[in-house]
């Protein structure tokens, strides 16, 4: 069962009366609900914002967009309402004209079903747009023959050696969470362009080379890293991390359904 089957299972017991405390299938399922929330904040501090979404980008193939624009949400271009788009529901509409894509302007995608986060609360809309990175990849190997399976295999085997997502990722966070400037200063923009290249280099075989002064050299608490040396962040990150450690419920706190439990839960009346 996936995780939103079980968020409507709870939503339409609760509307239909269920008591948790005489109900001890519903029970069960809060007590894991309430502990997935606080291993996602924990874990990918996942908080929930009321006035944001998590939608798809799509294109606007009317072409009634003007460059600059977006439909229907709040962003740091300005957003317009567009009869003709009222139809695209639950996603953000990119304009089809002007110099260059605003999906790649964002993070270097191209609409193949990448998710956008869109948000409209004053208070978490940044003050200024920021100039976007330049996502283009490095040129790939030219070959002026036909691929041999000793070079795919080759190629594979590079692939799996050098591959440094993970690693420019975990740097990115560590470096941010020690810089003033955050994921705005100079070594956390290096590290996005390199993991612009870690991106593309299952396409273009250019491996991201990480440089030995951009690896963090101690990481925050929050990354939960045990086999590294380690501090307090004091960042908000880092406090609610702590937080919600002291929160998160043990796995044996969760009440199991047991027989003697399903006994004095069983209504004799549903009997036909």
């Amino acid at each position: 069962m996936s995780h939103g089957e079980n968020t409507n299972i709870l939503k339409e017991m609760l509307n239909c009366g269920y008591m948790h405390d005489a109900e001890p299938f519903l029970s069960m399922m809060l007590q894991t609900f309430r502990a997935s929330k606080l291993l996602d904040l924990r874990t990918r501090t996942r908080i929930f914002i009321p006035n944001g979404r998590t939608i798809m980008g799509c294109l606007d193939e009317s072409r009634t967009l003007e460059y600059g624009r977006v439909c229907s949400v709040y962003w740091s271009w300005k957003a317009v309402d567009v009869p003709a788009l009222h139809h695209m529901v639950d996603c953000v509409v990119f304009p089809h004209k002007g110099k260059g894509p605003h999906p790649n302007e964002c993070s270097g995608s191209d609409l193949d079903g990448d998710i956008y986060f869109v948000c409209w609360d004053q208070d978490l809309i940044p003050p200024r747009p920021v100039q976007a990175m330049d996502y283009s990849p490095a040129p790939s190997t030219e070959l002026d023959h036909d691929v041999t399976i000793e070079e795919v295999e080759e190629y594979f085997t590079n692939y799996i050696v050098n591959d440094s997502l993970g690693i420019i990722a975990n740097a990115h966070v560590g470096v941010a969470n020690r810089e003033p400037d955050m994921a705005m200063s100079y070594p956390c923009k290096e590290l996005a362009q390199l993991f612009s290249i870690a991106v593309a280099f299952p396409k273009t075989g250019i491996p991201a080379e990480i440089p030995s002064r951009l690896r963090p050299k101690e990481y925050p608490d929050f990354m939960e890293k045990p086999d590294k040396p380690t501090y307090h962040s004091e960042r908000v990150i880092g406090k609610l991390f702590r937080k919600v450690k002291d929160k998160a419920p043990q796995s044996t706190s969760i009440a199991t359904f047991t027989r003697d439990v399903a006994r004095r839960s069983y209504d004799a009346g549903l009997e036909v």
